[in-house]
This record gives structure tokens, sequence and C-alpha cells, in this order.
């Protein structure tokens, strides 16, 4: 099953309407958060050190990075 996850900044849905949106909504929150921002969960998501180094290397870190934490955090 593929999903499109949009990076829009919406209002969060304390009850979506079915499975499909939670999981949007779930993976949406871990593409935007930074590791460290979030209180009870400091290792969620994207680290924010490797921003303006070149991308050519850090590529393959960052798309790593984003599926362990969608695997870990959001495993359905």
């Amino acid at each position: 099953m593929d999903l499109i996850v949009n990076n829009e900044s919406g209002s969060i849905e304390l009850n979506p309407q079915n499975i499909v949106e939670e999981l949007k909504q779930n993976i949406r929150m871990i593409l935007l958060t930074f590791a460290g921002s979030c209180p009870l969960a400091r290792e969620l998501a994207l680290d924010g050190g490797l921003i303006d180094k070149p991308i050519n290397i850090v590529q393959n870190i960052i798309y790593a990075n984003l599926k362990k934490a969608i695997e870990e955090h959001e495993p359905r």
C-alpha cells in the first residue's frame, strides 16, 4: 500500500476518520519533527545536525534515519 504524505503542518486530528488518515498524520509528524524537540521522545525523527551538510554525503543517512524512525514509532 502506498501513502502520499504531504508536508503541510495543519491541525492535529485527535479522532482521525480512518486508519489511513491516522497513519498519514503520524508519519507526517515523524517527518516534520527534529530529534530532541519532542520532550518525551528525544530520539524521534531527523537529526538536526545534518542540516547544511552536503546533500550527497547525508542523503542516505537521512533516508536511513527516517526509515528507522517510521518503523519504530509507527509499526503499522
